[in-house]
């Protein structure tokens, strides 16, 4: 978000403002609020997608069961860490199963798994991941295996 204040010579000042700031927030309404507007910053505007991080995961796994979670991360632009937190969640809700190979993994999706929200409880994920797979895997922007 952005603070507008107006300024000693009457223009307006535009400060980004975090937590840290946020407390001072107070401390400046309490000196004169009649000049002190709020107004959301576009540039950290929440921003939402039609698809989670798990389904493009589970997309990812589908079009390459040998893919790596480096690999998984840079295509759905994640931390490493949270593409190993979300396969430990799909393994576990078994919607994948994980076999060893050599040192790498290799992952098989159950098509056969239902879509978590209740409401679409009695439909399966295979459909949607033939749906969403239609042009292909996307291009890694990874190094080579």
């Amino acid at each position: 978000m952005l603070l507008s204040v107006e300024g000693p010579r009457g223009q307006l000042v535009r400060q980004a403002y975090d937590i840290e700031v946020m407390s001072c927030k107070s401390r400046l309404l309490s000196r004169d609020a009649s000049n002190v507007e709020v107004v959301p910053d576009p540039t950290t505007a929440a921003k939402w997608v039609f698809l989670s991080n798990h389904a493009h995961v589970l997309l990812a796994v589908a079009r390459d069961p040998d893919v790596r979670a480096r690999d998984i991360a840079a295509q759905v632009g994640i931390t490493e860490r949270a593409a190993q937190r979300i396969l430990s969640d799909l393994l576990a809700a078994s919607y994948i199963t994980k076999t060893k190979n050599g040192r790498r993994n290799r992952y098989t999706v159950n098509r056969q798994g239902p879509l978590r929200h209740p409401v679409l409880r009695e439909l399966e994920i295979g459909p949607l991941l033939d749906i969403l797979d239609q042009d292909g895997p996307a291009p890694a922007e990874s190094d080579p295996r």
